[in-house]
């Protein structure tokens, strides 16, 4: 028998062999033994909890993101998904911390949480990247994190429901980002294989920020915001940014797929570096799905990453991608790889993968690789790193089929074809200056630190290279045990606002002074008066209007004070906590006509998360119902039309329709009172996507007082000031531009292929400009009986014009104004209003009737043959094709068959107009009303 002593030794032995061999030599012999170092964190944190138990210290925690999913395919239903960085160090095993979440839904009703916590980090930095997962309830409406008698709100978001494309591409946060070179490559890549770039940034060149925000707005890319995390309260906390690894890329790539857990069917996770093209198949998806078909117990795919040699150019028309990618150079060895999953097979995410999905269920690919563009040649032909440099052989086997790219370069050349990415590209770096110190400042001090981050990078500032950065209002919770929390909301990318200067116009200036001299001598008395409240919008956020702001479209009686503008309107909000404020709005008017009612606009800063609003006069209230304004625009380009009164002229609406559709505009057509067959006709049209229909109301009175004026027969043209500004206020968050035109009013670019470009142009060119008015010229039109009968060539490429121009119409950007007359702002100064002189709108006002005869026998137009404005035939040829297209659907057909062959009321409220207002010199306040 052993002795106790050789006892021993083979005991020490035998745990030791079985100790190397689990987490020493094994894991180097698989694929990959992660698993097992995690395993072994466990073992040792169970450990010592049996010996020590598991002490809290009190530490801080900032909350990412939070989502919230009705329905789940894979959390469930009610389910809850929060991003979080946490320190490590609050107890030993973070993952058993028992966070308490309160929530409750519409009804009031609450239910108390504890969420399952997982981790997704590698590296020993005290913050590290945590999904708490749970379900609540249905209708949720409130969230609270709670510690005994402290309670704090959480925000929380819906995930989105739809994708862009089928697979998302997700990349890490950009930082300090001036590689444009290989973002246009991925973009156009991707984009070609059916993928769709979703790019965090945290810094970037404002020129590269500009080149980005366009390929966002033709659907390349989705731009999000990543933080450098901050704590509104200093709390003697760790310092978050260089106390987690590698700028929380763990928690972008984690926030990504929860983003589009529901709504996507594959999600990548990759470095803007990393390029993948299929190989074998044509799509990602294709691809993709080959994969886990063949291989369906796996639950997410590695792809190694392999260098190859890039080039930059210092110029976007010098990129060539058959040149970029179409040579046999690559360095002969693979890097660490990049994930591909299911994101409702997937909770949470780290850098190379996930560490809570097992060795069994990670597939290497071994067929493929991701093209790595880590060390490009910079422009003058020299190695921009010249430390860590890589070893390129030539390897044919790897050389990509040039064809495969041929499709991917035209793309590109006709992206670029647009005049605002030339002059986009004008303006980017030639050279790399960022990137260099960056690389140098990461392997010295980044792969070489148990806390790798890019924080003790010593970066210099430049005068002539400006950067974006993505910042937010931070907040901090009350001090809880043993967590205190903070989050942000409110993103903004930070960019200073334009300087708005105050230069009113000489008839408000006259106005003004009047009023004032007449206050000086007699007072202001107010008169009971009524008003109307056409609409009011809450933001949020607005760049223009600031933060949880309020905008209210009036109409007034201008004579309750004599500036009305004075007026101190007292509005409450109320919050969803209870609080209220009481404000008094600020007030603008856009009225030119000496009518009572006039057009005004309030607006006012109120509380974040209102959600009740009312108006008050001493101890007397009164609720005032609001609304969100729109959160999306169908197009960048948004047409408000004028309100249609007793409508019937079709042949116009579906010209303008197809026009504005085919050059990237969408019309928001207001409705007054429209023939039945016409109105059936616009809804199709809507449901194609051409046109939003709104409302336009008659004023009425429910309780009606005896002297009140009445408001539909006392307002400037059935208030069309009013329709333009809740038109501008509805997209003043989401549209590029805005036009204030009317129905017959109809824009064909000239020289540009869209209504951005040209108006992109336009504000480039003229960059202290806030509206441009294109001038209105008539062309001659003939109406066709039958929509089977319009030919737009024939209709616009003719040369009969008038030979002179009328009145325009606007175009702005929606952020550079809060309101709008009929034909442009009394707010914008003349030194920023300027009139086109390059293009006109097509003003189609006296249309020449189906049997040939002119429907408006006075006041006729004379037309002169003008070759010099006639319009190329190849314009309209397309626009043209696209009609003819929608007239083979057999329910558009049923609808078109009932429209009517000749106008009938059109001249009636022609001559009226003419003769009781345009011609009238007593009557000082036009509108339709006296029309019999």
């Amino acid at each position: 028998m052993l002795d106790l002593k050789k006892m021993k030794w083979v005991f020490v032995i035998t745990v030791s062999t079985i100790y190397f061999l689990t987490f020493f030599i094994v894991p180097t012999i698989l694929e990959d033994g992660d698993q097992y170092l995690i395993m072994y964190d466990s073992f040792k944190n169970d450990l010592a909890d049996t010996f020590f138990g598991d002490p809290v210290t009190n530490t801080d925690a900032y909350i990412v993101n939070t989502y919230y999913y009705p329905k789940s395919k894979s959390l469930g239903e009610n389910a809850l998904a929060m991003v979080l960085l946490m320190n490590r160090n609050t107890m030993r095993d973070i993952t058993k911390y028992k966070m308490h979440l309160v929530a409750t839904n519409g009804s009031g009703y609450s239910v108390d949480i504890v969420p399952k916590i997982v981790v997704e980090s590698y590296s020993g930095c005290a913050y590290v990247n945590v999904v708490a997962t749970t379900n609540s309830l249905p209708n949720l409406s409130k969230l609270e994190i709670t510690s005994g008698e402290t309670r704090m709100q959480i925000p929380f978001r819906h995930a989105r429901k739809t994708a862009p494309a089928p697979v998302v591409i997700c990349l890490s946060p950009q930082f300090i980002s001036e590689q444009w070179q290989i973002f246009v490559a991925h973009a156009h890549i991707s984009r070609h294989f059916g993928g769709h770039l979703h790019l965090y940034i945290t810094s970037i060149l404002d020129q590269y920020f500009d080149l980005i925000k366009e390929y966002e707005k033709q659907g390349y890319v989705t731009i999000d915001y990543w933080m450098r995390m901050k704590f509104e309260r200093n709390l003697n906390s760790t310092e978050p940014n260089s106390n987690v690894e590698w700028r929380n890329q763990a928690g972008a790539h984690t926030d990504c797929l929860l983003q589009y857990k529901e709504a996507a069917s594959f999600v990548t996770f990759f470095d803007l570096d990393d390029i993948l093209i299929p190989r074998g198949f044509n799509t990602y998806f294709d691809e993709f799905s080959s994969f886990f078909f063949l291989n369906p117990e796996i639950v997410t795919l590695q792809y190694p990453k392999r260098e190859m040699m890039l080039h930059n150019k210092p110029n976007m028309s010098d990129m060539n991608f058959q040149e970029i990618f179409g040579h046999s150079w690559f360095v002969n060895r693979e890097d660490a790889g990049k994930i591909v999953a299911r994101p409702s097979s997937l909770n949470s995410m780290w850098i190379h993968r996930s560490f809570n999905v097992p060795d069994k269920k990670l597939h290497l690919v071994k067929n493929n690789f991701l093209l790595h563009m880590q060390k490009p040649f910079d422009t003058d032909g020299q190695d921009s790193v010249p430390f860590g440099m890589s070893n390129y052989e030539m390897m044919d086997d790897l050389k990509l089929n040039i064809s495969i790219l041929e499709p991917i370069q035209k793309d590109f050349e006709k992206f670029i074809n647009s005049t605002v990415v030339q002059s986009i590209s004008e303006r980017l770096p030639t050279h790399s200056y960022y990137f260099v110190i960056l690389f140098r400042c990461y392997y010295k001090k980044g792969y070489m630190s148990a806390c790798p981050n890019s924080e003790g990078c010593l970066i210099p500032q430049r005068s002539d290279m400006k950067c974006v950065h993505s910042d937010a209002n931070y907040k901090s919770g009350p001090q809880m045990e043993p967590i205190t929390y903070h989050y942000h909301e409110n993103p903004i990318f930070f960019i200073v606002p334009p300087v708005i200067e105050n230069g009113d116009q000489y008839l408000i200036m006259f106005t003004s002074f009047k009023k004032k001299l007449a206050e000086t001598f007699f007072g202001d008395p107010i008169t009971n008066t009524d008003a109307y409240i056409v609409s009011t919008y809450y933001y949020p956020k607005s760049k223009s209007l600031g933060e949880n702001a309020l905008a209210m479209v009036l109409l007034m009686n201008r004579n309750t004070m004599r500036d009305i503008t004075k007026y101190k309107m007292h509005l409450v909000a109320t919050n969803g906590s209870g609080y209220s404020v009481e404000v008094v709005p600020k007030k603008l008017k856009e009225a030119y006509a000496n009518c009572a009612y006039i057009n005004v606009i309030a607006h006012s800063t109120v509380l974040h998360n209102m959600k009740k609003l009312e108006i008050v006069d001493g101890d007397t209230r009164m609720e005032i119902p609001f609304r969100p304004p729109r959160a999306t625009a169908p197009a960048p380009v948004i047409m408000c039309i004028s309100p249609q009164f007793v409508a019937e002229q079709w042949q116009i609406f579906v010209t303008h329709a197809h026009v504005a559709h085919y050059f990237g505009g969408h019309l928001h057509l207001y409705v007054t009172s429209m023939l039945e067959s016409y109105f059936n006709l616009v809804k199709e049209y809507e449901k194609l996507g051409y046109v939003t229909v709104d409302y336009w109301m008659r004023y009425k009175f429910k309780n009606n007082t005896s002297d009140s004026p009445e408001p539909n027969s006392n307002v400037e043209w059935r208030n069309q000031a009013g329709a333009h500004t809740d038109c501008l206020l509805q997209y003043k968050e989401v549209a590029s531009f805005i036009t204030f035109v009317d129905l017959d009013d109809v824009l064909v670019p000239r020289g540009f292929d869209s209504y951005y470009e040209e108006f992109s142009s336009l504000f480039y060119f003229h960059p202290n400009i806030l509206t441009f008015q294109y001038p209105k010229r008539e062309i001659m039109l003939h109406n066709k009986p039958t929509i089977e009968d319009i030919n737009l060539v024939e209709q616009f490429c003719h040369s009969w014009f008038a030979t002179t121009t009328d009145t325009g119409k606007i175009v702005a950007r929606p952020v550079d104004l809060d309101s709008m007359w009929i034909h442009r702002s009394f707010y914008v100064p003349d030194k920023k209003f300027h009139v086109v002189n390059h293009n006109f709108l097509l003003h189609m006002q006296r249309p020449v009737d189906t049997n040939g005869q002119d429907p408006i026998t006075y006041e006729m137009k004379a037309f002169s043959i003008l070759k010099n404005l006639k319009l190329n035939e190849s314009v309209l040829e397309p626009v043209q094709n696209e009609l003819e297209k929608l007239l083979n659907s057999s329910s558009f057909q049923k609808v078109a068959s009932k429209l009517p062959t000749h106008a009938y009321y059109f001249p009636i409220m022609f001559r009226c107009y003419y003769e009781k207002y345009y011609r009238s010199l007593d009557n000082t306040c036009p509108n339709g009303e006296g029309c019999l």
